[in-house]
C-alpha cells in the first residue's frame, strides 16, 4: 500500500503543535522561519531539533553560522507566523525589516519580541531525511517570556486554547 501524500499531510495534520519562530545571524543579516516541527530531545543534555526544508536561507544560515534562536510564539503573534511562514508578500530576505527583536546573550541570535519563551541553541548536529534536513540544537542559554497561551497549529489552522479556571468561579 503506498501511502498517498495529500492523505499523509492531511493525516498528519490532525496532530495539535506548537509554533515557534527559528532565527539565525549570518553575516550580520537576520533570518527566520516558522516551524511546526519543533520538539525536545533531552534533558542532560539539553537538546531539541526541528525539521525544515534544505534550501530555504534561514536553514542555511543557520548551517552556516552554527547557531539558531528558537521563539514560542503566542495566540497574538499570528502576523509574525505568517510573515515567518512566507504567507504574506515580504520575501523570505526581508522579513526582519520592521520587526522588534533582540540578541540572544551568548551566540547572538535573534529572539522575537514578546514571545512565551526563547531558547539558545548551538548546532550538534544535521542529516538529510526525506526531502528534509532535521537540526539538532544544544540549548546554551533560554529565558521564560511573557504569560500568554500559546499559538498552536491544528488541521490547517491556528485554533485557540481554553484555559481551565484553576477553581474560580
Amino acid at each position: 500500500m503506498s501511502v498517498e501524500v495529500q492523505d499523509f499531510r492531511r493525516t498528519l495534520g490532525r496532530f495539535a503543535t506548537g509554533v515557534v519562530a527559528v532565527t539565525a545571524l549570518w553575516e550580520d543579516h537576520p533570518y527566520g522561519m516558522t516551524v511546526n516541527s519543533f520538539t525536545s530531545v533531552s534533558l542532560d543534555p539539553p537538546l531539541v531539533l526541528f525539521c525544515s526544508y534544505p534550501n530555504g536561507h534561514t536553514c542555511k544560515a543557520i548551517q552556516a553560522s552554527g547557531a539558531y534562536g528558537v521563539s514560542i510564539m503566542g495566540q497574538d503573534q499570528m502576523e509574525l507566523c505568517k510573515r515567518f511562514a512566507g504567507m504574506t508578500a515580504v520575501d523570505e530576505l526581508d522579513r526582519f525589516i520592521g520587526l522588534e527583536y533582540a540578541r540572544s546573550p551568548k551566540l547572538g541570535v535573534p529572539w522575537m519580541a514578546d514571545c512565551l519563551g526563547w531558547l539558545e541553541c548551538r548546532l550538534v548536529n544535521t542529516w538529510q531525511a526525506g526531502d528534509h534536513v532535521v537540526l539538532l540544537g544544544q540549548v546554551e542559554q533560554i529565558r521564560v517570556g511573557v504569560d500568554g497561551d500559546p499559538l498552536l497549529f491544528f488541521n490547517g489552522q491556528w485554533p485557540t486554547i481554553q484555559r481551565p479556571n484553576d477553581g474560580v468561579g
